[in-house]
């Protein structure tokens, strides 16, 4: 007689030998005994794990003469013809091979011939390849078949079915086998075949099978032959080492040694991924029920060896080469810049490589211990041996004194060395840092030059002593005079002021900076000036054609085009002035004067860092149209009263109250 194959040999005859497909068993073998098998099954799960031969099973136990409890007895006539393949109760098609409408048209044709048999059973296998014509044409059979014909669909993908196929069957559903029952199993198979083979044989047929029982044997078949495992495994294992300890001479040689037997790469790779998986579970804290012993010990040593990061990012490393290789030319390269970047992160900087560099830094700086430096009262709180602890709980402690902040010069840093001088002596440091830095200090953008004018003596020294110092701001705003003279800033007390003994006038607040007059007119000023009840309605237009000019040092000046305009809005100054004071919460004087007499110089240059002057751009600029005339105000007035006034230049505006 001819060798027959492990899983030929081995393969299940009764509900009893299957293993691993408990839910299974106990469903069709309590259908069987209660009467109460459905006409239709769809069986889906992995290769191997007894599809076929669960159907087979199903049609000895429908067709068996001496039934007990819904296992088939296996020695009757109908058992023993259904395993010879020789009865007609059992008929099974290939549907990948015979998927077209007609094969299945054959098929419902010879359903409703009688057979001797109890029941006549269909097995239908990968069923998800019929065509949808076939499908279509099996439907009306599948959903009302004749009393005696029961139909077996089995399929490796269940989603591919057409749904109306699914709905008219019971769908029972096939698991991978646990790793230790197909140990148990494989061990048993091998004594009675009488196979010697060794643990690591049986480890490399457990990880060959993958939870699949023909697989398994198959490949216990070729181990026996053999007399020992391929050397695969053992490249598996180089390759996951060198990636352990970063050698990547190791790896590669490995990767070599393993194409040299004859391994092709991309399944090298499937296997390296394939552990690299079951140590990213392992890392993970998932279960590894699945595994044999050994490869769940592998996969715990090399999940505490490498980083959850690491894995990661070689599992996104591998796969992505495995994807690449599928259109390479040399599928070899692709393995070999994987192994490379795995086993050497300077290769190539990623945003894995920078965050495994920054947990060895973070690891080794915890490792280390830290002593609290300093002296007085910063030794203070190391205690007695002047040494903290690096360490609690297992993390890094922070020093009880760490060493002053170094700022820059000039810096008002508050992380300063603490004073030694008492509190006076603090006192003192923090007065000198509130102080505004001396003029021509480093860090201090160069003062301009004060414009050519008369220079006034200088003020008395008490009085420098007490005045506080401006801000920028208001000093850029108060050192523009009429004539164009600008006064330096710097140090309140390199101001200059009048000669001593003549009598200072009040000093008069200095207007708002042009800038924030325009935009507190437009947003403000004016939609108020426009609700006042006590003045007339065209006094908002008239306003509106108003054009601020740059400050004097004590005023606003607000420019008109033409004299009946100035003469026209000068009645509503104290009104403007009145709201300019309530929006900036003080007096704010507002001069009206007549754009053709204005002879203001220039806006002052502004000093850039490169020591370029640079013209300001105010916001009063930037608000005006260049592409209109000058003639044409910001605001224009279409009202009949202005279009009068600009057609008779100095005619007024004369209201009469209506007797």
């Amino acid at each position: 007689m001819a060798y027959q194959s492990l899983y030929l040999r081995y393969r299940p005859a009764r509900f009893g030998e299957i293993i691993g497909q408990e839910h299974v068993v106990a469903a069709l073998r309590n259908a069987v005994g209660t009467g109460r098998v459905g006409h239709a099954y769809l069986f889906s799960g992995p290769r191997g794990t007894g599809k076929t031969s669960t159907a087979r099973i199903l049609a000895k136990a429908l067709n068996c003469e001496n039934l007990t409890d819904g296992e088939p007895c296996g020695t009757c006539a109908a058992c023993t013809s259904i395993a010879a393949g020789t009865s007609y109760e059992l008929h099974e098609l290939d549907a990948a091979s015979n998927n077209k409408v007609d094969d299945v048209r054959e098929l419902i044709s010879r359903v409703a011939l009688g057979t001797p048999g109890r029941a006549k059973v269909y097995v239908l296998d990968e069923v998800h390849m019929l065509t949808p014509g076939a499908e279509n044409a099996l439907l009306k059979t599948l959903e009302e078949p004749p009393p005696h014909v029961v139909f077996v669909l089995c399929t490796t993908e269940p989603h591919k079915v057409a749904p109306t196929i699914r709905s008219r069957t019971q769908h029972l559903h096939f698991e991978l086998l646990d790793a230790d029952a197909l140990e148990s199993h494989v061990r048993a198979v091998a004594a009675d075949a009488g196979l010697a083979v060794s643990d690591a044989d049986v480890a490399y047929v457990l990880a060959a099978g993958g939870g699949s029982a023909r697989d398994t044997l198959s490949a216990l078949d070729a181990t026996a032959a053999a007399g020992r495992a391929p050397d695969g495994a053992d490249a598996v294992t180089a390759v996951l080492e060198a990636v352990a300890t970063a050698d990547t001479a190791a790896a590669l040689s490995a990767a070599d040694a393993a194409a040299r037997a004859g391994r092709e790469p991309r399944i090298l790779g499937e296997a390296v991924l394939g552990r690299l998986r079951n140590a990213f579970l392992a890392s993970m804290e998932a279960p590894l029920d699945h595994l044999p012993a050994a490869e769940r010990h592998a996969a715990e040593d090399l999940a505490g060896r490498l980083r959850p990061r690491a894995l990661t990012y070689a599992l996104e490393l591998l796969g992505e080469a495995l994807v690449a290789m599928r259109e390479a030319p040399d599928p070899r390269v692709d393995l070999d810049l994987a192994l490379v970047r795995l086993t050497n992160p300077d290769i190539g900087v990623t945003l894995q490589s920078l965050a495994e560099r920054v947990e060895r830094l973070e690891s080794g700086s915890a490792a280390a211990p830290t002593t609290a430096t300093g002296g007085g009262a910063g030794s203070a709180t190391a205690g007695a041996g002047g040494t903290a602890p690096a360490t609690a709980g297992g993390r890094a402690r922070p020093s009880a004194a760490p060493p002053p902040h170094r700022s820059p010069a000039g810096d008002a840093s508050p992380e300063r060395e603490p004073p030694r001088g008492g509190v006076a002596a603090g006192a003192r440091e923090a007065l000198a840092r509130a102080r505004p830095p001396e003029p021509g200090a480093g860090g201090e953008s160069p003062t301009p030059e004060p414009a050519a004018g008369p220079v006034p003596a200088a003020r008395p020294a008490a009085a420098r002593a007490v005045e506080p110092p401006i801000p920028p701001r208001e000093v850029d705003s108060m050192g523009m005079h009429a004539g164009g003279a600008q006064e330096p800033v710097g140090d309140p007390a390199s101001r200059q002021a009048p000669p001593a003994g003549a009598d200072e006038p009040a000093t008069a607040e200095p207007p708002p900076e042009r800038d924030e007059a325009v935009l507190a007119w437009v947003e403000e000023i004016l939609p108020s000036l426009r609700n006042l009840s006590s003045l007339p309605k065209s006094a908002g237009a008239r306003l509106a054609a108003g054009r601020f000019l740059p400050n004097t040092p004590s005023s606003l000046r607000l420019a008109f085009s033409t004299p009946g305009y100035l003469d026209g809005c000068a009645t509503y100054r104290s009104a403007v002035e009145a709201e300019f004071g309530r929006c900036f919460d003080r007096p704010v004087t507002v001069e009206f004067v007549l754009e053709r007499d204005d002879h203001s110089p220039p806006d002052p240059p502004i000093i850039a860092a490169g020591g370029a002057a640079t013209r300001s751009p105010y916001l009063g600029e930037v608000l005006e149209t260049t592409a209109l005339p000058k003639a044409r105000p910001t605001y224009q007035d279409d009202s009949g009263v202005a279009q009068v006034q600009q057609a008779f230049p100095g005619s007024r505006l004369v209201e009469l109250e209506a007797p």
